[in-house]
């Protein structure tokens, strides 16, 4: 608290500029009390073998939303796991998820304010689901969270104001699909809003897969001539004379 009000602001450009500035206090403390340290060290007992656990481990079930909930936060994992019971690692920054002792996947960890609850949604968790109903996105507990950005959160507003129900929760979610598909999330999100607001309409999906699904580069078939089984014959020919 103290480095923080000499240092005049509480706010740090990343995550990786905080644990810079919380390193080097670290380090002015240890060296303030190295000498003390050295001192004792010699009657302290050997450190364990293994390291302890730096984690907190809780075991949570995959809700029909493709969701788990720990410390008031809910996390989306991939529709695959759905009905599943899962072992959570909670450590400082993230989660490591894991099924029995198979490792699944590590998602970054949120803070929330007291008496609030937080999410963190990837909608690439749940877009193959999402493409077999499209009309479950509307629906959704987490619809608003399944909008990466704020451009597609513009696009579904546009779409849901001018398309009937159905077509404007297909329409996001081919979208969607295809951003993950193709990795184009954030150039195929402003080139639809562009369009837009250009031309007061949304571009079709056949535009979009035109624009940014890349063509299968036909492979040049390369003929090999097989020779005859019979030409090993002069081999056996010239070891017989």
């Amino acid at each position: 608290e103290q480095a923080l009000l000499l240092r005049g602001t509480t706010d740090f450009a990343s995550i990786d500029d905080y644990q810079k500035f919380i390193d080097l206090i670290i380090r002015k403390i240890n060296k303030a009390c190295q000498a003390r340290f050295t001192q004792e060290q010699q009657y302290l007992s050997p450190l364990p073998q293994r390291r302890t656990n730096d984690y907190l481990e809780h075991y949570v079930r995959v809700t029909s939303s493709s969701t788990i909930n720990i410390r008031r936060t809910t996390y989306s994992v991939p529709s695959r796991l759905i009905g599943e019971k899962l072992r959570v690692h909670l450590y400082d920054d993230h989660l490591k998820i894991y099924s029995g002792h198979v490792y699944l996947l590590t998602l970054k960890r949120v803070y929330t304010a007291k008496n609030k609850n937080g999410r963190l949604i990837d909608y690439k968790h749940v877009i193959h689901s999402l493409i077999r109903k499209p009309e479950a996105f509307r629906y959704s507990q987490i619809r608003d969270d399944l909008l990466p950005s704020a451009d597609y959160k513009q696009i579904w507003l546009h779409a849901d104001n001018t398309l009937p129900a159905k077509e404007a929760s297909r329409y996001i979610v081919q979208l969607l699909f295809l951003a993950s598909k193709h990795n184009c999330e954030a150039s195929l999100g402003r080139y639809v809003l562009d369009s837009f607001l250009q031309t007061q309409l949304l571009p079709n999906i056949d535009q979009c897969q035109k624009r940014y699904i890349v063509p299968v580069q036909k492979i040049r078939e390369v003929i090999s001539p097989q020779h005859l089984l019979s030409s090993y014959n002069q081999f056996l020919t010239a070891r017989m004379a």
